[in-house]
């Protein structure tokens, strides 16, 4: 732990420098809006003049606080929200006070760098440094100013999202939903997300950091009792070549108010596949008929993981792997198809 100060006259509370205080507050990890909703509230009951932060709070009635100031805000009340319902999730207040003591009470009572920020005292929550009182205004008005702005920061994707395309893709024999990042899509949903298909059924789908892999009809036990739809789902919707690679089968996610609606993104009649190719690649020779475009060869139609004898390499060619098509082949890199295509008026 790094050197403190005692101040005479007070309790043996350590003392840090505001301005590390700062820098962790603008830089600190944060998933969810509550480390920082703790802090607005506590920091709400200073401005009423409490002094919540350097005196003490019963963890109760800040539990009650921080719960108010969620459920009335537009978009972090999401942080809260029942998947099948969109609504904030139903807890007695005894059972919120235990779930708010456990995060993100005891994660603000961790050292971090070496310091603490609170601790328990009476069953109150209370600040685990001094400071001077001649700091404490400024100190507040810049932590505030702080919060405010990571609080923002965290609703601002939440209220700007409109829509994203997810690609199909498979893994072990199963096709499921590979997501842009939320970097590339800012507001793209992060956990559990009710959303409607074309048909009308709403259906509960797992958003993970770059992929969706498990999906379940609304109402359906959440637990290990069901098993994961989001493979039969994507079948139904693309049939069995769903996630082959070389196919570019897409999902559409659009919000309409505060509702999330998903629907295969169809191609229109005569598009192409497309594979991504090392510049200046050649076309294989059965196929230097067929167009490129943008640095892919395209071709027709889904790949066939195994078409008739006859067909092979007279109507259907092999589609290999692009790793192992832009560089050379050896010992170590023998290449495997990945599936044939038909060439149309090529034999």
């Amino acid at each position: 732990m790094g050197p403190t100060l005692s101040l005479p006259g007070v309790d043996s509370r350590p003392w840090f420098p505001p301005r590390d205080r700062f820098v962790m507050l603008a830089t600190m990890r944060m998933t969810k809006s509550f480390k920082m909703i703790l802090l607005r509230v506590s920091l709400d009951g200073m401005l009423l003049e409490t002094d919540a932060v350097f005196a003490e709070m019963p963890i109760p009635e800040l539990a009650a606080k921080c719960r108010e100031f969620l459920v009335a805000h537009e978009f972090l009340r999401r942080d809260i929200a029942d998947a099948a319902t969109g609504q904030p999730a139903e807890m007695s207040p005894r059972q919120w006070e235990s779930s708010w003591r456990k995060f993100p009470i005891s994660i603000w009572m961790q050292e971090q760098e070496g310091r603490s920020w609170f601790t328990i005292h009476r069953d109150s929550l209370r600040a685990a440094f001094e400071c001077d009182e001649r700091l404490r205004g400024p100190l507040e008005s810049i932590s505030g100013e702080l919060v405010d702005f990571r609080l923002a920061a965290h609703a601002r994707p939440r209220a700007s999202a409109t829509g994203f395309v997810a690609r199909v893709i498979q893994s072990r024999g199963k096709p499921f939903l590979k997501l842009p990042t939320v970097d590339e899509e800012p507001g793209r949903p992060d956990g559990p997300m009710l959303v409607r298909l074309p048909d009308g059924r709403e259906w509960e789908l797992r958003f993970v950091k770059i992929a969706c892999n498990v999906a379940r009809p609304r109402g359906s036990n959440v637990g290990d009792t069901l098993p994961n739809g989001l493979p039969t789902l994507l079948r139904k919707s693309f049939g069995p070549d769903a996630g082959l690679p070389g196919t570019s089968f897409e999902v559409e996610f659009h919000r309409e108010c505060d509702a999330w609606l998903a629907a295969p993104l169809r191609k229109e009649k005569g598009d192409c596949h497309r594979l991504p190719v090392a510049a200046g690649d050649p076309v294989p020779a059965a196929g230097r008929d067929l167009q490129t475009n943008g640095g892919c060869h395209l071709f027709p139609g889904p790949l066939t993981p195994s078409p008739p004898p006859t067909s092979r390499h007279t109507t259907h060619v092999p589609v290999y792997d692009v790793t192992a098509a832009a560089g050379f082949w050896g010992p170590e890199n023998v290449p495997e198809e990945i599936g044939w295509t038909e060439v149309p008026g090529v034999r």
